[in-house]
């Protein structure tokens, strides 16, 4: 029964195995002939892993566990008589893990800016400014913190204000971010009047000029052109400046010389002052 489990043990190690006249189980040679005697060590374990079944004589290094490495120069060894011959004991090992030296680090601390501020920061990286509310941040302003936990922080205003959509007479001003101007949205068919426009101011919000600013179609001088300047349509009771045609150059000190052109319905444009623009010659 031993003898059958050799061959049974060969047989499922090496694939086929042949009897001697000894009927002992040896290795076949390419044509089923033996060609050597032979030892058989079955399968051990060990710390942290196992050596293998084994036809021998031949040293083994151990199978590891996940996460184990076999320990350098210990090995096995499957002896002639079908046991195993130890060095030193075989066993896996855990390496230990590799430690990344630190990188160099800096901390800048809460900065606070004008009507905002930037965060803790471990840098050296870029941070944005945080906003207070009503305001929002400007895209173009990025702050750094350095490697000496000092910030470098662009000069200039880092939060602009926010002037929500307002409404007057016939429309409204629409959601606008300071600092800058806006011209009236007007409900449809009404004329909106170019001047005077409302400001978004950084320090007071919405700066709206006394109105009107929606106009009825009836009660809006159209567009006109005057003495080789261009008037731009208004409303009534209000007085605007031209702009001179192709064709047409501004005379010198111009500021010196405005030619002011008024809406009063229902007469219409009325002009005063010199002439503004004055034709190639």
């Amino acid at each position: 029964m031993a003898g059958q489990l050799r061959i049974l043990l060969a047989f499922l190690l090496i694939g086929a195995v042949c009897a001697d006249s000894t009927q002992i189980p040896t290795p076949c040679d390419a044509n089923f002939n033996p060609s050597g005697s032979y030892s058989a060590c079955a399968r051990r374990n060990v710390y942290n892993g196992y050596i293998p079944n084994t036809i021998g004589p031949r040293k083994v290094a151990p199978i590891c566990n996940a996460g184990f490495l076999p320990y350098p120069g210990k090995e096995d060894t499957c002896a002639g008589d079908d046991s195993w011959r130890t060095a030193g004991e075989p066993y896996c090992y855990q390496p230990k893990p590799v430690v990344q030296p630190c990188t160099t680090f800096s901390i800048c601390a809460k900065r606070v800016v004008w009507d905002g501020y930037f965060p803790r920061t471990i840098g050296p990286a870029s941070a944005t400014v945080r906003c207070n509310h009503g305001f929002q941040a400007d895209p173009n302003y990025v702050a750094r913190c350095r490697l000496d936990n000092s910030w470098g922080i662009p000069s200039g205003r880092h939060c602009h204000r926010i002037c929500n959509r307002t409404s007057v007479t016939n429309g409204y001003f629409p959601k606008t971010i300071a600092p800058a101007i806006a011209r009236a949205v007007c409900h449809p068919g009404l004329f909106s009047d170019p001047n005077p426009k409302a400001m978004c101011a950084e320090d007071k919000g919405w700066v709206i000029p006394q109105g009107p600013h929606c106009y009825f179609q009836g009660d809006v001088c159209q567009a006109a052109d005057h003495e080789g300047a261009h008037y731009a349509a208004v409303g009534d009771g209000r007085t605007t400046s031209g702009t001179c045609n192709p064709g047409y150059f501004p005379i010198v000190n111009i500021q010196d010389y405005l030619k002011i052109a008024r809406c009063t319905k229902p007469t219409g444009w009325s002009f005063s002052g010199v002439p503004i623009c004055r034709i190639y010659a």
